[in-house]
């Protein structure tokens, strides 16, 4: 059975789930070393004055799930429905025997899940939480459809696998892309650590810009058995989490040259494994 194997792979072990259909049996972790996931780094502008830095298992939907599909005629479809198109979309999906993967809400929380099937003796949805330990036979939930209204969000983005002729995209242009934004992280991090802040302006920072290196590329380094550069982001982490727990109205992180070091390490952990690919391709 397939469950999550390390930090924040719930997307990914749902996607595992959703290969078994088509006799490909890959972990969670499997998924993303296959697609270089350790090595691509990205960013989402939000607005006029926000920007969004994602890395590791954030980095979700077609364009970076179909980095690892393509390469076995496969392809991620996405459709992004109402509620209650959703209660359609997933019975026409059963009647096929297909699997989805959504996001539900569960104790006011967004959890990835994997609808199995449709019941119509019960008239009742049956979605797959995949855990975080190993088990002989999956965990489901079962609701209703007004119980299930309840659990998504107005909007929601299912998607689902099909066979494809795509080729797939080129990986070499996916972390030369990384590298680039990589130069944008170290800029904005400097100028962000420079200037004093409110708290909230701090914590949605977290959220927005730090996590990425804190929290998503310090989970692939655990996978890559990068212990060096594992370990030099938890003491960053460390020392950045002790400012961010102050009481202050106002106030500044001084850590903008210890992020630049860090990130110099990142850099060169990617453009390490560049050299190695563009060998290989000459």
């Amino acid at each position: 059975m397939k469950h999550v194997t390390f930090r924040g792979s719930h997307v990914y072990a749902c996607l595992a789930i959703l290969l078994e259909d088509f006799k490909i049996n890959k972990t969670d972790q499997e998924i993303a070393l296959e697609m270089r996931l350790p090595y691509l780094f990205t960013s989402n502008r939000l607005s006029k004055t926000k920007v969004a830095f994602v890395a590791g298992t954030s980095l979700q939907g077609k364009a970076w799930f179909d980095l690892f599909l393509n390469q076995y005629q496969l392809a991620y479809i996405e459709e992004h429905l109402t509620k209650l198109k959703v209660l359609t979309m997933l019975k026409t999906l059963s009647m096929f025997k297909r699997k989805a993967l959504l996001s539900i809400n569960i104790d006011q929380a967004r959890t990835a899940v994997v609808f199995s099937h449709y019941a119509m003796m019960t008239e009742t949805f049956l979605f797959i939480l995949p855990e975080e330990t190993d088990s002989s036979s999956y965990k489901f939930l079962e609701l209703d459809k007004d119980l299930l209204l309840t659990y998504l969000d107005q909007h929601v983005d299912v998607g689902y696998i099909n066979p494809t002729t795509d080729i797939p995209a080129s990986i070499v242009d996916a972390i030369k892309h990384s590298l680039k934004t990589l130069d944008d992280y170290d800029k904005y991090i400097k100028n962000f650590c420079q200037m004093m802040h409110t708290n909230h302006k701090q914590k949605e920072a977290f959220e927005l810009v730090f996590r990425a290196l804190l929290i998503d590329i310090r989970a692939m380094m655990k996978i890559k058995n990068n212990e060096e550069l594992y370990q030099d982001i938890t003491q960053l982490g460390h020392r950045y989490i002790k400012y961010l727990r102050t009481d202050e109205e106002r106030f500044i992180i001084p850590l903008g040259d210890a992020f630049s070091k860090v990130i110099a390490s990142y850099r060169m952990f990617i453009e390490t494994y560049l050299k190695r690919v563009e060998h290989k391709l000459h």
